[in-house]
């Protein structure tokens, strides 16, 4: 049984990572293959670690073969975890750095004081909010409002409201259009040394095969998007995907980097920090990326909001 288990599992993982992407199909067949492979690389570490015990348990059977078999590949997969565990060299701006924050609220978190805490202990120069509420908005207007005058809302009473709040001037701010998407914002900010795109994203949620179709679509629109900017970009928000997941991937082949990956430590994990699976091992699905011309010089995942996401703030400058 222990076997099976193993073998299954590297047969899945090869699966997860030999499957070709195409964001864009729509056929069933090929999509109950694509969410499943997104499970599993959404999952990695957790399959690793759960492999790594069952290399223990191997060894200590004395089945030496099926040992390898199950420690191999966890190796592998925990090779870059290991890798945000290490020390990262800070790398040279040549301007005053930004601090970006991403928060998902929750729609139904009406703990406004944890929302305004969080935000003034990182004392963001920009703050990009996903499932933002009219009550939130209320709140955070009386609170913080007038620091950040500079600002593109669109909230309401459900999980698809969306905001950019700023201290740094920005315009041009408006919906990029994505597949079967009530709001996605852009704007252009005008940083110190140069302009800078400014994305805020909230991809739909891979609750079931046809919303996992959904999110890919608005990844392959997003890709599109990002292809045809002409500005430096920053990417921020609740993506629902995760670094080792196939959408994440596709950005990186576009040319973007996680902050996390670049100036974080640690595995930064945002989801869930609420309720019963918050006890496990969570996962990160909320990300800051930027394009090539810019540079991290910090990034970490903040405390409690009152939401099931923790925010993440990085600081973003110009690359030396």
């Amino acid at each position: 049984m222990l076997g099976l288990c193993i073998l299954g599992t590297v047969a899945a993982i090869l699966l997860a990572y030999l499957l070709p992407q195409n964001f864009r199909a729509t056929r069933h067949s090929y999509l109950l293959l694509a969410a499943f492979a997104f499970a599993v690389r959404s999952l990695q570490f957790q399959i690793a670690v759960g492999l790594a015990g069952a290399a223990i348990l191997a060894w200590i059977m004395r089945s030496w073969r099926l040992s390898m078999i199950a420690l191999l590949p966890a190796i592998v997969l925990l090779a870059p975890v290991a890798r945000d565990y290490l020390p990262k060299k800070q790398p040279e701006t040549r301007a005053q750095t930004c601090r970006v924050m991403s928060m998902n609220l929750l729609y139904k978190n009406q703990n406004t004081d944890a929302i305004v805490k969080q935000i003034r202990e990182a004392d963001p120069d920009v703050v990009l909010v996903e499932e933002f509420t009219l009550f939130q908005n209320d709140a955070l207007q009386k609170a913080i409002g007038a620091e950040y005058p500079y600002q593109s809302i669109f909230a309401d009473h459900g999980s698809s409201g969306i905001g950019i709040f700023s201290r740094i001037p920005f315009s041009n701010a408006g919906d990029i259009g994505l597949y079967s998407s009530h709001q996605q914002l852009r704007a252009t900010l005008h940083l110190p040394g140069g302009d800078v795109a400014l994305y805020a994203v909230h991809l739909r949620c891979p609750q079931s095969i046809r919303s996992i179709a959904t999110e890919r679509i608005q990844t392959a629109d997003l890709i599109d998007r990002l292809k045809n900017e002409k500005l430096p970009v920053i990417v921020g928000g609740d993506f629902n995907f995760t670094p080792d997941s196939p959408n994440a991937a596709a950005l990186r082949d576009i040319g973007l980097a996680s902050t996390h990956e670049l100036a974080g430590h640690g595995r930064g994990t945002t989801f869930p920090c609420v309720g019963r699976w918050s006890h496990f091992p969570g996962i990160r699905i909320d990300h800051v990326m930027i394009s090539h011309e810019l540079a991290c010089t910090r990034s970490y995942v903040a405390g409690n909001s009152g939401s099931d996401h923790r925010p993440i703030v990085a600081d973003v400058g110009w690359k030396k």
